[in-house]
């Protein structure tokens, strides 16, 4: 069994900006862990997977995560399951077979960020040349227009971003991030993917770990053990284990 070093939290928890509870949810190490060792193993030693790792190597590496589950049936037999999701995309494709798809889905707005990006590299030489010319008043309204334009874009791939709770409600990012400005890539790390995925259908959570899987760069250690980013999936932690 692949050795993975450091420790995944006891419990999941987040703020839901809904109905402004804290959820907790409790998480069996043992058994998340247990998996993602059994995944990592997976992708080094089967073959089947080896298209798969080329493609994690080809993008210096990145976070995998693990969701063991439990779909309870009406006369209360238990089958487990257990999801597996990376953050981001793998050089291109967003979604990659026997893993849980994206939620972000940029082709609902690839059309308007390629107008986006022709408009931003048309107000940014216009800029420059405002600024060639000390034309201050000129140069000021085009950052202006430069910026309203981005969040423009901005907020279009936010909604269309919508997360599933436990409970089954869907809503859009917009209104269940908690805090002020959503970074870029909320939504499209591992664990928000699994508990999204996990949500849809109906599944219960028993345990989660993730951990990196790459080259050693910066903090981040090829099996190490990580909590839910601060940023980007701590915020929406408590609409994803929201059980009301």
């Amino acid at each position: 069994m692949i050795r993975l070093s450091g420790e995944a939290p006891a419990r999941l928890a987040g703020r839901c900006r809904r109905c402004d509870d804290v959820h907790v949810v409790d998480n069996d190490v043992a058994a998340g862990t247990a998996a993602l060792a059994d995944l990592f193993a997976a992708i080094e030693h089967d073959e089947a997977l080896s298209p798969f790792r080329a493609a994690v190597s080809a993008t210096r590496g990145k976070m995998l995560a693990v969701l063991v589950a439990d779909d309870v049936d009406i006369g209360g037999g238990v089958t487990r399951h257990v999801l597996r999701a990376y953050s981001g995309d793998l050089a291109g494709p967003a979604d990659w077979p026997g893993w849980a798809p994206s939620i972000i889905r940029r082709e609902h707005t690839a059309d308007l960020e390629a107008q986006t990006l022709t408009t931003l590299a048309t107000l940014t030489q216009q800029l420059d040349d405002a600024r060639a010319r000390n034309d201050v008043d000129a140069a000021d309204t085009l950052r202006r227009a430069r910026k309203h334009t981005s969040a423009t874009l901005m907020a279009a791939m936010h909604d269309a971003v919508s997360l599933t709770s436990t409970a089954q409600t869907t809503l859009p990012l917009r209104d269940v991030f908690v805090g002020v400005g959503i970074p870029s890539g909320t939504a499209d790390c591992g664990l928000p993917k699994l508990l999204h995925a996990a949500n849809a259908r109906g599944l219960r959570v028993v345990g989660s770990a993730e951990a990196w899987w790459g080259p050693d760069l910066g903090e981040r250690r090829h099996g190490a053990l990580q909590a839910p980013c601060e940023g980007k999936c701590q915020p929406i932690l408590g609409h994803l284990l929201c059980p009301r």
